[in-house]
């Protein structure tokens, strides 16, 4: 059965937006790749490469709780890195009971990213944006402020833990975020 590091080892997932411009995969590993297709910059705008983004990002998340949710007791599912149909809410419990809303900014802060309680993320790309930075740079500006959310994340959870009895539920959620 193995410890539930080696069983989420396994586990890979993979989350397209809606017009599959954008794609982000999590290796087992815990390792977050970014893929705009060829043409996703020329043919939306901020706004709507912001809404893309935020559904994808949602998507991925959800994927990766339910696989730690999956592991922790145990379960394997080959499908789980499925695609899912968002407009549904998740079927596992949310873990974010104090009701965490984490923010992330990009280095150049191009990009925000806002969890909220539920694991939906709400990522804005600034206007003016897509004009000046390309796909990898902009995969870039994704990734760090992603990682600052989950770091965000983190911390908030971490402080309102207040018992012992709290840290399973604390290391699965951990687990659960983007950051390897």
């Amino acid at each position: 059965m193995g410890t539930l590091a080696e069983r989420l080892n396994t586990m890979a997932i993979r989350a397209a937006s809606p017009d599959d411009s954008v794609r982000l995969y999590i290796t087992g590993g815990g390792a977050l790749h970014i893929e705009f297709v060829k043409d996703a910059l020329e043919r939306h705008t901020a706004s709507t490469l912001s809404t893309q983004l935020s559904h994808v990002c949602t998507v991925a998340m959800r994927q990766r709780h339910r696989q730690v949710l999956m592991a922790s007791s145990g379960e394997t599912d080959p499908g789980a890195g499925e695609a899912e149909d968002s407009t549904h809410r998740p079927s596992f419990p949310d873990p974010e009971g104090p009701g965490i809303t984490a923010l992330g900014r990009s280095p150049e802060e191009v990009i925000t990213v806002r969890r909220i309680p539920g694991g939906i993320f709400s990522v804005k790309v600034r206007k003016g944006t897509l004009g000046r930075y390309n796909a990898g740079q902009l995969t870039v500006e994704l990734h760090r402020a992603l990682l600052e959310a989950s770091a965000d994340y983190r911390l908030q959870l971490a402080a309102s833990v207040d018992d012992d009895e709290s840290w399973p539920l604390l290391s699965a959620t951990v687990s659960a975020s983007f950051a390897p």
